[in-house]
């Protein structure tokens, strides 16, 4: 996994009636995973199973495994994906002036990219077969999914005096 964040504040202020910025933020993160499962259904039970001796029954099976076997199956997982967001936030405040009122403005903008794949290969043999009887590949693509949001506030804020 690779992730990257940054966050930048500006502000100014040009006198004491009006004051303004923007934040900024960014981040970008990247994922590879790849990952594997071996399976077998057997006959009969077998007291030292482990994965070493599943993966030995496909690459080079003892005689007497495979008459026990009534399936087994590989599968391998290999996927990638990134995303990133960009947020900026503008605002702006204005006091008028001789009094304590003020007007102030927002806004906040968010862009985000994000795209995944991912592959899943199937090798499934069925009895005491030793080629596989279905080998399948399963890919999904998550298409490149890109949101623009935007919303923005305006406030006027007055002060009541007490009579």
């Amino acid at each position: 996994m690779f992730n990257i964040s940054t966050m930048h504040d500006v502000y100014y202020c040009k006198s004491n009636s009006y004051a303004g910025g923007l934040d900024f933020n960014a981040n970008y993160c990247k994922n590879k995973n790849s990952s594997s499962a071996i399976s077998g259904t057997f006959n009969r039970e077998y007291a030292d199973m482990s994965r070493q001796a599943l993966e030995a029954i496909y690459s080079a099976p003892a005689p007497g495994v495979l008459e026990s076997v009534i399936n087994r199956s590989i599968t391998r997982s290999n996927g990638d994906s990134h995303s990133s967001l960009i947020s900026a936030s503008p605002f702006f405040s204005y006091t008028i002036p001789n009094t304590n009122d003020a007007l102030t403005a927002s806004a906040v903008i968010n862009y985000n990219n994000s795209k995944a794949n991912l592959w899943n290969d199937y090798d499934i043999n069925f009895g005491s077969d030793p080629e596989p009887a279905q080998l399948r590949r399963q890919y999904t693509d998550n298409s490149p999914n890109y949101t623009l949001s935007m919303r923005g506030n305006i406030t006027y804020r007055w002060t009541m005096k007490r009579s």
